[in-house]
């Protein structure tokens, strides 16, 4: 599809299906928005400067929330509750099947100037974490589609 009728064709969903995401799935999303793809140096999927790496992203699932940690590729529990109805005002939250949530960490970007530092948003990287997983879910067949 050219890329002027994708944009065209765009859409907003909040209706999920119930099933959980499938933890392949899942993996390959998480490693496209910010997994190591560069063994040598530990360089990641999403640009971050000086290699700070900044950005964490929670995984929040009925199951309970967890850090994404893209070195070992592998979530690691931060809370055994579901969190996912604590996110944001929207009531759909609470119901769909995965959450992420992105959270930078300034205090690793220590060799950036400090002026610099608090020129750069946070949020430029994380938004680099977004657009990878926008682009790996229409590259994944089996992505769980919205319902309805």
């Amino acid at each position: 599809m050219p890329l002027l009728d994708a944009l065209a064709a765009r859409r907003t969903s909040r209706n999920f299906s119930p099933e959980p995401i499938d933890t392949a799935v899942l993996g390959e999303l998480l490693w496209a928005a910010d997994g190591v793809n560069r063994d040598a140096d530990g360089g990641r999927t999403a640009p971050s400067v000086l290699g700070g790496y900044e950005v964490d992203i929670y995984v929040l699932l009925a199951t309970g929330s967890y850090r994404y940690d893209a070195v070992a590729h592998r979530l690691v529990l931060v809370a055994p509750f579901d969190l996912r109805a604590t996110t944001g005002y929207q009531d759909f939250l609470a119901h769909a099947p995965v959450d992420l949530v992105y959270a930078a960490d300034l205090n690793r970007m220590q060799d950036v100037p400090a002026a610099s530092a608090r020129a750069l948003p946070a949020r430029a990287p994380a938004r680099s974490c977004r657009t990878s997983i926008s682009i790996a879910r229409r590259r994944v067949s089996r992505w769980p589609r919205a319902a309805g």
